[in-house]
C-alpha cells in the first residue's frame, strides 16, 4: 500500500508596525501578498496636540511582501516637522486578493 502525501501552503497577509527610536516614523510591513492585489491602510495616533493620522494604498505586481517609511508629522519643501506625544499607535490594513475578497486587520503599539 503507498501512501501519497498533499502538502498545502497557507499564505497569510500580515501587517506589522515598528516606531523609530525616536519617533518620528513609523515602519510598516506587510508579508504574505502572494494573492494579494491591494492594501489600503490607516495608521492613527495620539499627539500632544489631538489625534492624528493618515491614509495610504498600495497597487501590487508578483511580490511577497512590501514596506513603507512614514513620516509621524508633516513636511514641505524637504523641512518636516514631527508630532511630539506620540502614543496610541494604531494601524487598520485591508487586504485586497486577487479575487475580490477583503481581509481587515487591525495592530496597535501602545
Amino acid at each position: 500500500m503507498k501512501l501519497k502525501f498533499l502538502a498545502v501552503f497557507v499564505f497569510v497577509a500580515a501587517a506589522s508596525l515598528r516606531l523609530s527610536s525616536d519617533k518620528k516614523f513609523a515602519y510598516l510591513n506587510f508579508t504574505g501578498l502572494k494573492d494579494i492585489s491591494k492594501i489600503s491602510y490607516i495608521l492613527t495616533y495620539d499627539t500632544n496636540r489631538g489625534q492624528k493620522g493618515l491614509e495610504g494604498g498600495i497597487k501590487l505586481k508578483k511580490t511577497s511582501r512590501s514596506s513603507r517609511k512614514q513620516v509621524l508629522g508633516t513636511c514641505s519643501s524637504g523641512k518636516c516637522v514631527y508630532h511630539q506625544g506620540i502614543k496610541n499607535i494604531e494601524l487598520t490594513t485591508t487586504f485586497v486578493n486577487k479575487n475580490g475578497t477583503k481581509t481587515t486587520t487591525t495592530t496597535r503599539v501602545p
